[in-house]
This record gives structure tokens, C-alpha cells and sequence, in this order.
């Protein structure tokens, strides 16, 4: 039996063969699928074009015996340049999108996109004395990738528009007490998140602060926290206590057909009629408020309970813990807690941090969080969501 043929072997047999009958090697570069041109000389003049390059290029039959300076004055520059380098290295050069300026019908804003390789031609002396040409049109792929691209820039400016309308420019007046709230979206890329926040009154007696972050980015995303956001608002005053709110939230959720989307959420009841201020908490699937105690120290608030929009009947649990002048409530989104991952901040590590911020108010308490414990040298790798409330007297 021969020895096996592998693809090495098979190319360098065809350059032999190509090598040895030169007018198979004419053929086959005349008759090519890809343009091939050779430039020579210093003033890159054209030596040899394929069919396929008289076909792609403007001047056709015509470009054989021009300078470059001559076939395209208007990107004399960039490929001076570029014609440098590889006389210059004897390296080739790849370029995944040249643009070169055409008035095709098929043109793109006025430019026909190549992929390209040049590649340095050397004269029997061994000295690098022109460039090789190869390349095939992608303008198609480029009229397809920039209206993929205007179509993604228009879904993230909807759902950036979405968003802003569920999110309150400045957390509202509540007497007796600060709040601050802050959103802080991903750096990279282009789609928007899920987290959320509110702050509202719901009766005479209650404050309502609630935080999640729901499955998803992009304007699904958006339409669901516009569910869970407007749900929440709705029931708030009729309903007895956040656990009851968060069961209504989750019905709603259930009732839309929404593809295994599903989200997690904090809610804060607040009785600042009460003496202490009373704060009843519950958890659906979302992570533990923290209370920074005017003393310095830091408490976990609420029990574990099962995240919205994925059972019929959630386990939702509701704890209550009081707050005294000069303490604060601090509830977050898991971008601050998981913005250095794969190593996850915990509740207890969080609070240290809460506590390390001492008596500041609770838009400096935000600011230090969201920059010390989020902030990477890159920005954001995920978007995050906060709301302090503290309460400064009766």
C-alpha cells in the first residue's frame, strides 16, 4: 500500500506541477474565483489583473499598465502605507473589510468591501520588488452588517427609551427620611439589562421600595420589568403586605406567555407611622436589604423565599426589623455583588463594606459601594441597581 496523501503532500505536489507547466499556472490564475493583481515597482504599478479583479475593480481591462496613484487617487495614502509595509517587512498583510471607492450598483455608501491579503514578490535577487494582491467581494456581507447594526442600535435606543420611562430620574420626597437611588448600566455592549428599582407611597401609612432583575436584556427584558414594575404599583395599596404583592406579581408573570422568563425582587414596606419605624421585608429569590445601624453595625433582612414567575405558588416569606434615626436600609441587584466574578461578594463581606462607609448619607453610601466594589478598569461588566433609605428623625 502507498503511503497516506495528507494535505502538505497534496499542496506541494500542485506547486510542482503549477511549477513545472506554466501554462496551467496562467490558467489558473487568469480564471481564478478571487481577484489577483500584482503591483511592481515603487510606483505599484499594475502588472497583472485576473478576470475576476477587472470584474471587481473600476477600470477594468484598463488597470493593467496604471500606477496605483493613477487607478485610485482617492486612497493613495492608506495604500501607500500599506504597500510600504510589506515591501518594507516582506510580511503579508490581512485585511478582513478594505473598502475601495466604486459606483457599482451593488456598491455599499459608495464603496465595494474586500477581504484581502497582500503578500511581497521578490525578483530572482531575492528583493522584495512588488505585491500580490488576492481578494473576493464582501460588500454584500457589509450591507448586512452595518443594517444588523442599525437595527440593534435602534432595539437598544427602544429599550433604553422603555427603560428610562420605568426608572424615576430622582428618588422621591419622603418626610422624615433621605433616599437615593442609582442605576448604572453595563459598559460593554450594546443591550440594555434588567435590573430595576421603585420608590413609591403606597397609602397613608406605607412606603414601598422595591428592586429586581429580571432574566434577559433587551426590550423583552424591558416588557417584563414593566409588568412586575406597574403589577407591584397596582396592588401595592390593596394588598396586606409585600409577601401578598410579590404573589400577585408572580400570577401576573404566570398569566403571560413569557418563554421561561422569570425574575427576582425585593420589597421593603415601610410604617414610618410606627414608633419604632417599622420595615417588613420579603424575598422572591433575590438577595437579603442590609440595615447599616447608626451604631456602625450591619444586619441581613428577610428570609429566602422562591423567585417570581416560574411556580404557580412561590414560598415567600416576610420578616420585620425596626429602624431608628441615623439607620439605613440598603437594597442592591446582584451586579454589585457579582462584579468581580467569578469571586462573588457575599451578604456578610457586603456588609462589611456597607459598614466601612460609617454615617454618610445614603447618596455617598451608594457612590462608595457602586465604584469601590463594582467599578473595574473596563467599566461595568453588568448592569446594577441600588436604593439607601435612611431615616433622620420623627
Amino acid at each position: 500500500m502507498g503511503q497516506p496523501v495528507t494535505t502538505a503532500h497534496a499542496f506541494e505536489e500542485a506547486l510542482r506541477i503549477l511549477g513545472e507547466d506554466r501554462e496551467l499556472l496562467a490558467d489558473v490564475l487568469v480564471h481564478a474565483p478571487v481577484g489577483i493583481v500584482l503591483l511592481w515597482g515603487d510606483d505599484y504599478r499594475y502588472r497583472f489583473a485576473n478576470e475576476r479583479a477587472r470584474e471587481l475593480l473600476p477600470g477594468g481591462d484598463a488597470l493593467v499598465g496604471l500606477t496605483f496613484a493613477e487607478a485610485f487617487p482617492e486612497v493613495l495614502d492608506a495604500a501607500d502605507e500599506l504597500f510600504r509595509r510589506v515591501m518594507r517587512t516582506g510580511e503579508t498583510v490581512a485585511l478582513d473589510r478594505l473598502p475601495v471607492p466604486s459606483h457599482a450598483p451593488t456598491a455599499c455608501e459608495g464603496n465595494s468591501w474586500y477581504e484581502a491579503t497582500f503578500s511581497p514578490v521578490r525578483d530572482p535577487d531575492g528583493r522584495v520588488r512588488g505585491v500580490l494582491g488576492v481578494f473576493v467581494d464582501v460588500t454584500g456581507h457589509e450591507i448586512e452588517r452595518r443594517g444588523l447594526t442599525r437595527a440593534l442600535a435602534q432595539e437598544h435606543d427602544l429599550t433604553v427609551a422603555l427603560q428610562r420611562g420605568l426608572l424615576a430620574d430622582a428618588a422621591p420626597c419622603v418626610p422624615g427620611a433621605e433616599v437615593a437611588v442609582r442605576y448604572v448600566p453595563a459598559t460593554a455592549g450594546m443591550t440594555v439589562g434588567g435590573d430595576f428599582y421603585d420608590v413609591f407611597r403606597c397609602d397613608e401609612q406605607r412606603w414601598l421600595l422595591t428592586i429586581g432583575d429580571v432574566c434577559g436584556k433587551g426590550a423583552d427584558a424591558a416588557a417584563l420589568t414593566a409588568l412586575v414594575r406597574h403589577t407591584i404599583r397596582a396592588v401595592a395599596p390593596y394588598e396586606p403586605g409585600p409577601a401578598s404583592i410579590l404573589r400577585a406579581a408572580n400570577r401576573a408573570i404566570c398569566r403571560e406567555d413569557s418563554e421561561g422568563r422569570f425574575c427576582t425582587v425585593a420589597l421593603a414596606a415601610l410604617d414610618l407611622a410606627a414608633d419604632p419605624a417599622r420595615v417588613t421585608v420579603a424575598l422572591g429569590g433575590h438577595m437579603p436589604p442590609l440595615v447599616r445601624r447608626a451604631d456602625g453595625r450591619c444586619d441581613l433582612v428577610g428570609e429566602p423565599g422562591t423567585l417570581l414567575g416560574v411556580f404557580p405558588d412561590p414560598h415567600l416569606h416576610e420578616r420585620v426589623t425596626t429602624l431608628a434615626p441615623g439607620d439605613l436600609l440598603l437594597l442592591y441587584t446582584d451586579g454589585l455583588t457579582e462584579a468581580r466574578a467569578p469571586r462573588l461578594l457575599s451578604p456578610e463581606q457586603l456588609a462589611g463594606a456597607l459598614a466601612a462607609t460609617g454615617s454618610a448619607a445614603p447618596g455617598p453610601t451608594v457612590d462608595t459601594l457602586v465604584h469601590g466594589l463594582a467599578a473595574g478598569p473596563g467599566g461595568f461588566r453588568d448592569d446594577l441597581a441600588l436604593v439607601a433609605f435612611r431615616l433622620t428623625g420623627r
